[in-house]
């Protein structure tokens, strides 16, 4: 009695039979979600070799977790690599990690940086037996009888916008569970810069009738949520970040799928981390004192930290930021300072002035006063400090 109690106890995981029945429904199905790693893509502030050696890195890294794990399958929605930066060894490097993975199944729904055609690598190259690829604009499917799941996609077959594609699809073969593969553009997700494919919704997921959709194409981990807030859908972002629109940690997608849901953990597989600190410049005395500013918020960097340094505020009028250098000091991978600040010019004093800065000051902030628009004000006020460092003999600075 007891041993049947430990056994009702445990979650057993069953592979399924060649002839599935619904009563094997119980059984669990993991999977490994990894998209728009860019392969072989430049780094902000890092060397090309150092990025491309953190993106195969972190790419093996996902592969591990798969095996560690004992996922049943990879999913790919798009972008794995971009046929602009492909390199003579990217195939190879892709076939030898999909090889490691076997007998886990990898399935791939090209996007639009890595899209099927044009004689890439996913449509010249010799896959192993465990890869499957969708090839074509439209919704097709691939069954694993002995995982009980078909996995349903789509490809890009070039870099153009697809349109929605989900609308009117609905799922064939209920008696088995089913996943979508894509690559597109959630309504109101992502950034406006963005180019917008395949646009969809949440219901339009939902509406397929699949019980998961691993999605591509925003490098931001972000859960699809239906209006009754049941998990449709997410995207894992890219793994590793590539510059400064990308920071903070980057994930790859562990989840399990079962009778109760889906239910998803994020991982963590890259080295790098890129993140932006803001300090103030306000009421620095000098140069060095600005130095120790930025020594002291960079403090308990790692060389796994690529850091931007944004620095805002008032300094004086006689400062000079190119003097300003954190040399070999920092211990993180790579610094760089973003200047925001404004010379600590007092002027209402020079306005009162009768000189020609005085006249200056009072016909820019006349101009000022009178601007249309906040994009006008701006302009005005940049030409006036522009014009006070010509005035001052300083060489005027780029603003903001």
């Amino acid at each position: 009695m007891m041993a049947v109690l430990r056994l009702m106890s445990a979650k057993v995981r069953v592979r399924w039979l060649d002839t599935p029945s619904k009563e094997l429904l119980l059984r669990s199905i993991r999977f490994v979600q990894i998209s728009d790693v860019h392969l072989e893509s430049p780094f902000s502030g890092l060397r090309w070799e150092v990025g491309r050696r953190e993106l195969r890195r972190a790419f093996s890294a996902a592969i591990g977790l798969a095996k560690e794990s004992s996922a049943d399958l990879l999913l790919m929605p798009g972008d794995v690599y971009e046929h602009e930066n492909e390199t003579s060894g990217t195939a190879g490097f892709l076939a030898r990690e999909f090889e490691r993975l076997s007998p886990i199944q990898v399935v791939i729904a090209p996007g639009n940086h890595d899209f099927y055609a044009g004689g890439g690598i996913w449509q010249r190259a010799q896959w192993p037996e465990n890869v499957h690829l969708f090839r074509e604009e439209r919704i097709s499917g691939k069954a694993f009888p002995k995982l009980g799941v078909t996995v349903y996609g789509f490809a890009h077959n070039s870099s153009a916008p697809l349109p929605a594609m989900l609308s009117g699809w609905r799922v064939a073969d209920t008696a088995h569970k089913s996943i979508l593969v894509f690559h597109g553009s959630l309504a109101g997700g992502g950034s406006p810069k963005k180019k917008v494919t395949c646009p969809f919704a949440p219901t339009d997921i939902e509406q397929t009738g699949v019980d998961y959709a691993a999605v591509g194409h925003y490098h931001g981990y972000s859960e699809i949520r239906s209006e009754g807030g049941k998990l449709v859908g997410a995207y894992s972002g890219c793994p590793a970040g590539r510059g400064f629109d990308e920071t903070g940690d980057r994930f790859v997608i562990l989840g399990e799928m079962s009778e109760e849901g889906v239910e998803l953990s994020k991982k963590t597989v890259a080295r790098y981390r890129y993140e932006k600190l803001v300090i103030s410049m306000d009421g620095v005395a000098d140069e060095r004192e600005a130095e120790g500013r930025i020594r002291e918020a960079v403090d308990g960097a790692t060389n796994q930290d690529v850091l931007r340094v944004v620095l805002r505020g008032r300094v004086p009028p006689d400062f000079e930021r190119g003097l300003v250098s954190l040399d070999q000091d920092a211990t993180a991978a790579h610094v760089e300072l973003e200047w925001q600040v404004e010379p600590e010019y007092d002027i209402d004093a020079i306005a009162r002035k009768n000189t020609t800065e005085g006249e200056f000051v009072r016909e820019m902030l006349a101009r000022s006063e009178k601007a249309p628009s906040e994009e006008e004000v701006k302009i005005s006020m940049n030409a006036l400090y522009y014009g006070l460092d010509a005035l001052s003999g300083r060489e005027p600075e780029e603003r903001q």
